[in-house]
């Protein structure tokens, strides 16, 4: 009960907000929101990452085996970039995805070689965290801030599709995922990068949301237009055959006693 109390005291910011966007999708599921999957699984990702900033808690504070300082470090290292990755697979039109995944996939293999001692980007010695004199120290950093700034640039695209709004919101999301990750890499900040990724994908997902609502309005209105269309074409297949039969009716009347009138009424009705 102690652990649970202590991982929810340390993660309480991130796993609220998380329910609040899980209760939100839930809420609007019958919408069919593009990409819900997709937020569903970076979801799963944060969540994972709450466990794994606790894990390192307890290993350290209980003096666990430090194995469990290596599975944390490196499964985090792996997380983040992999967020970024299906964050710019959900926002921008990725065209050659497998290409872009190479880069990740090399990543990967040197956190498992990490894991197994390798020294590559981070060690631990007598459980205290060494980076400093590693190779490859500023790799996860840049790893994470990779298809974050390729998700920028592909803002250049959405200013050209006329989706401007669509431009803030990924600038915003790139630049506070760049700055958060800069700082706790800088020892700035810490424990902050989980709660700015789950507050990142609410506030796209709000954005999905109402463009979402905004073309469901658009399509009822279209359809609202169809239908008015279709009862007034009904209308008048109906009105003309008898508004044609009346006018020649009228018209054959005077033809008897006022052939002038009936020849003048010929002439409006032949320009009606």
């Amino acid at each position: 009960m102690h652990i649970i109390t202590e991982y929810l005291s340390m993660s309480y910011f991130t796993l609220i907000m998380l329910l609040g966007m899980a209760v939100i999708m839930i809420a609007n599921r019958k919408a069919k929101i593009r990409g819900t999957r997709s937020i569903w699984l970076i979801m799963g990702l944060v969540l994972s990452l709450t466990v794994l900033d606790y894990l390192e808690v307890w290993a350290t504070t209980y003096e666990k085996d430090p194995i469990w300082l290596y599975v944390k470090t490196s499964l985090v290292y792996c997380i983040y970039p992999l967020i970024a990755l299906l964050e710019l697979y959900l926002i921008a039109p990725v065209k050659r995805k497998f290409l872009l995944t190479l880069p990740y996939l090399a990543f990967v293999l040197i956190e498992i070689a990490d894991f197994f001692g390798a020294h590559l980007t981070y060690y631990f010695q007598e459980r205290a965290f060494w980076g400093g004199e590693t190779p490859l120290r500023p790799l996860p950093f840049m790893m994470d801030c990779l298809y974050v700034v390729i998700l920028a640039l592909y803002s250049v695209r959405f200013i050209r599709d006329g989706s401007t709004s669509k431009m803030f919101i990924v600038i915003y999301m790139a630049a506070s995922t760049i700055l958060t990750a800069l700082l706790e890499f800088t020892n700035k900040i810490t424990s902050l990068t989980d709660a700015i990724i789950a507050f990142d994908i609410v506030v796209y997902y709000v954005y999905l949301a109402a463009i979402r609502h905004s073309e469901m309005q658009s399509a009822l209105h279209r359809k609202e237009m169809e239908l008015e269309k279709s009862k007034l074409t009904l209308l008048i297949s109906q009105i003309k055959p008898h508004f044609i039969n009346n006018a020649l009716l009228t018209i054959r009347e005077y033809c008897y006693d006022e052939p002038e009138t009936a020849a003048e009424l010929i002439d409006h009705f032949a320009v009606y």
